[in-house]
């Protein structure tokens, strides 16, 4: 959202339902980083408060993947495309504008409401990226939002909150790697229902930054699970990349040791380079560093995330320290 509102010049006021509880929320973000989540546009301009989302929140992530691309915006695949009715209000986020072809003319729009892409038609256009409000009129059977009014809210509520830094930045995890973990999860749901939600453990767990804990939760399936092995493939670059991430390399000779002859060769091309390289630099910092240093920085990592573990994974909190004691 920030990145979006960023490429946009401007702050973003987006409407979506909540993942959570159902209810209609609008994601608000401004170029510089700042973000929060209300529950109606207008007035005191109420922050979002549910049982997964708290009012400080400073990030939102959709876990559907299955977004349209006709759209630079998240708007669901699955939205209908409806024409208001006349009398009705409308507030949404203007998704796409066409100019009029004569003089004088309409423009032709589209905007999201946070369940259907609705098309409207302006007396002037330039809202593309805004969120507006409106009512509509029934002009020569063409929808035509009247009375419009952009949105955005004021300070301070403007300013939402900050996004701060995650416990654990991600670099090397690309948000394209997390869609494939989710897409994983949901191809084993049918035939593996439990790893398919430890896979979605761990995609809760990167999203919320705690890289260390997703790590666990994938590598768990791949010495364990009896999963395909070209899921498992798939896993291996996800536990690499996210122990590079957190500069543990020194972490991934053990774990390399542990995995089956099949899985390593299910490997693409890509992915065995990059372990390649990653388990030669783990060489190298052990020789250079030695094991007691090696040792602290998976020790300061771990205590970072324990707290995070032991709230939402109680039950494996004992295997959580025993893995990484091994590790």
């Amino acid at each position: 959202m920030c990145e979006r509102a960023a490429e946009l010049g401007h702050s973003l006021l987006f409407p979506a339902i909540c993942r959570y509880c159902g209810a209609r929320i609008y994601l608000f973000a401004t170029p510089e980083g700042g973000f929060a989540i209300f529950d109606d546009v207008g007035g005191d301009w109420p922050k979002h408060d549910c049982w997964g989302v708290h009012q400080a929140a400073t990030h939102y992530t959709d876990l559907d993947p299955t977004f349209s691309r006709d759209y630079p915006f998240p708007v669901p695949a699955h939205a209908q495309h409806r024409t208001p009715t006349a009398g009705s209000g409308v507030v949404g986020t203007v998704l796409r504008e066409d100019r009029p072809s004569r003089p004088g003319g309409l423009w032709e729009s589209l905007i999201f409401d946070g369940t259907s892409v609705l098309r409207v038609a302006f007396a002037d256009g330039q809202y593309v990226g805004r969120c507006i409000r409106g009512f509509v009129q029934l002009r020569h059977g063409q929808a035509v939002l009247t009375a419009v009014e952009v949105l955005s809210p004021p300070e301070p509520a403007a300013a939402g909150q900050r996004q701060r830094p995650t416990p654990t930045e991600l670099t090397q995890l690309r948000a394209s790697d997390l869609w494939t973990l989710q897409a994983l999860a949901n191809t084993l749901a049918a035939t593996h229902p439990k790893p398919a939600d430890t896979l979605r453990q761990a995609l809760d767990a990167f999203l919320n930054g705690y890289t260390l804990t997703g790590v666990f939760f994938v590598a768990r399936l791949l010495l364990t699970a009896p999963i395909p092995t070209s899921v498992k493939a798939n896993l291996v670059r996800l536990t690499l990349v996210g122990l590079v991430d957190l500069k543990l390399h020194s972490v991934l000779p053990g774990l390399v040791a542990r995995l089956s002859g099949g899985t390593i060769a299910a490997l693409n091309s890509e992915t065995r380079r990059s372990l390649d390289r990653a388990t030669k630099l783990a060489e190298l910092l052990k020789k250079h560093m030695g094991p007691q240093r090696l040792r602290e920085a998976l020790d300061r990592r771990f205590t970072k995330e324990l707290r995070y573990f032991q709230r939402t994974e109680g039950p494996l909190v004992d295997e959580f320290k025993q893995f990484w004691q091994v590790t």
